[in-house]
């Protein structure tokens, strides 16, 4: 599975705007399962059942994605003063291997630097890399 984060600067609002994509079925990051374009940073979304927060920092480089994996709790729990169960810092740009858990079971991976596409074979480290929640690694 794929995701991607992005941010933007919004010249009317004078404020950073976060995008995000998760759960991505390709390599493009065009069919996710959950995302959002553009919308205020520090946006809420659930992914996995578990509770997402994605802050764009204050150059637009990177997306700061803090989850909660507190049974029950979604975008109306008020978070002040928790601390993230998982805090990653994700580039502002393409679509990655996603490489952290959702489903709480014990499967953890987490995004690599290295850009990926389909033209990769199945015995490349890439494609074993893209495809290792698919067989369960």
């Amino acid at each position: 599975r794929y995701a991607t984060f992005g941010c933007n600067f919004d010249s009317e609002s004078g404020s950073l705007l976060v995008s995000y994509g998760e759960e991505c079925t390709d390599a493009a990051c065009g069919d996710c399962a959950v995302s959002a374009t553009n919308v205020p940073n520090g946006a809420c979304y659930m992914a996995g059942g578990h509770v997402h927060y994605a802050t764009c920092d204050p150059t637009g480089s990177n997306v700061t994605v803090e989850i909660h994996q507190t049974a029950g709790w979604d975008c109306t729990t008020d978070v002040t003063g928790a601390t993230p169960d998982q805090t990653h810092i994700e580039p502002a740009a393409g679509c990655k291997v996603e490489e952290h858990e959702h489903e709480g079971d014990g499967r953890r991976l987490s995004f690599s630097n290295q850009e990926f596409s389909d033209s990769f074979g199945p015995d490349s480290p890439q494609y074993k890399a893209a495809h290792a929640w698919d067989e369960g690694v």
